[in-house]
């Protein structure tokens, strides 16, 4: 097989799997071949919305830390994370 068929036969292979998968958004990629809006952003603008998605008081509430409370002790909010752990 050459890669352009290898290629091809993944992404069918997706196309068939994708709709049945037990992922919780599973509509927002419709074609692993095109990128996704903020695909291109800095690294540093992905991290922070990482740290946003998982900050401590969602980790906490998930079951994954025993604490709400950022690593320095504060209370960990949006505005915590820019101001303080983002420098």
């Amino acid at each position: 097989m050459v890669r352009h068929d290898i290629c091809r036969h993944n992404y069918t292979q997706w196309k068939e799997d994708w709709p049945s998968a037990s992922v919780v958004n599973h509509t927002i990629v419709t074609d692993p071949t095109i990128r996704q809006p903020g695909f291109d952003l800095p690294r540093h603008t992905w991290s922070l919305m990482n740290r946003f998605r998982a900050r401590r008081a969602n980790l906490h509430k998930w079951g994954l830390t025993q604490s709400p409370s950022c690593d320095c002790g504060q209370r960990q909010t949006m505005n915590h994370i820019v101001d303080i752990v983002a420098r």
